[in-house]
């Protein structure tokens, strides 16, 4: 993974930008393992980034599930395909592309200094 990596480097040569994909998906158990891991990153990029460093964090919701059926209903829709695509399955996927659609965004550790005019 990137951000334990970035993380642990001093150079100043160190890239300005971190991009790092987070599955949060699963079972109840897997979940509270990755919400827990995520939260251990989240506080390790606080901790050690300067505070004049803005952190971006984005969680889209249900990505593999709607990528999923997605695949499947494209599959299903082709006319020749031997299997169809029923309406509860479009429902279904109408559900997860809308949760997928709708992402969160959280901005931490950005400084507020003010300049003064000298």
């Amino acid at each position: 993974m990137a951000v334990p990596s970035w993380l642990a480097s001093k150079k100043p040569s160190r890239a300005g930008m971190l991009w790092a994909k987070l599955i949060c998906e699963g079972s109840r158990e897997g979940f509270k393992n990755e919400l827990k891991k995520q939260d251990e990153i989240i506080d390790s990029l606080v901790t050690n980034v300067s505070t004049d460093t803005p952190i971006l964090v984005i969680f889209q919701r249900n990505y593999l599930k709607a990528n999923a059926l997605t695949r499947q209903r494209k599959a299903a829709t082709n006319p020749k395909a031997t299997c169809f695509w029923s309406a509860c399955q479009e429902e279904e996927w109408k559900q997860y592309m809308s949760s997928c659609r709708n992402c969160e965004a959280l901005w931490i550790g950005s400084s507020c200094q003010q300049q003064t005019k000298s």
